[in-house]
């Protein structure tokens, strides 16, 4: 268990933009930077390592999106397969099949959402070839943790919020599955978990509705 797991607990409910948003406004920044990261991981579901490792270049505006290349994918891979340890030339063959199958397009970020405005200022303030984020991975955790809690819960946030139902872009049974893997990199076992928990609070809201004696269309 990370030692942010040990502070907060392993948080399995997912950030509601209510909560993001008094988090942004009322939450500890110690630096007025520091106010993009949790923009970048909250609407991009990116790894903590894969927002680190940013540059400039890697931000684009096209129409009303800020799209983000963000690159190969950080999915973890294993050392060990079938009990055997990899070699290091065997690890870099793994790697280097692996690295084509995780790139995913550039994911469009809407610029007129909630806090964008700082994400695009750090944009626009760093200077090319540089990293956007230029902290260590210690700060990155201590950004988060002073208004939130810890990085991962910005990726659980939204990655269960694809699988929610979203009448208002005509998705009533929510995104797809290839459609949420082609965002995030995930493997489809690792969606698996994701589903369960969209599924989960379907199932919540299904019991409140009947207990209320209402439908969906009411």
């Amino acid at each position: 268990m990370t030692p942010y797991y040990r502070k907060h607990g392993k948080i399995l409910d997912p950030i509601t933009d209510d909560a993001f948003a008094e988090g942004m406004t009322t939450g500890h920044f110690a630096n007025e930077a520091h106010k993009a990261y949790p923009v970048i991981l909250y609407y991009s579901a990116v790894r903590n390592a894969e927002a680190l490792r940013a540059r400039k270049e890697q931000f684009t505006v096209a129409d009303k999106s800020l799209m983000f290349d963000v690159g190969p994918r950080l999915k973890k891979i294993r050392r060990r397969i079938k009990g055997q340890t990899l070699s290091e030339d065997e690890f870099a063959k793994v790697f280097k099949r692996r690295q084509a199958q995780i790139t995913t397009p550039p994911l469009p970020l809407p610029i007129d959402a909630p806090f964008m405005d700082q994400l695009i200022k750090q944009i626009d303030r760093t200077e090319a070839g540089k990293r956007v984020f230029p902290w260590s991975i210690r700060t990155a955790y201590n950004i988060v943790d002073r208004a939130f809690a810890y990085p991962h819960l910005f990726r659980l946030s939204r990655i269960t919020w694809f699988f929610l139902p979203h009448d208002e872009v005509g998705r009533p049974r929510g995104f797809s599955i290839p459609e949420v893997r082609t965002f995030t990199g995930l493997s489809l076992a690792a969606l698996d978990y994701y589903i369960g928990r969209a599924d989960v609070a379907d199932m919540g809201r299904a019991i409140y509705l009947k207990e209320r004696g209402v439908s969906n269309g009411s």
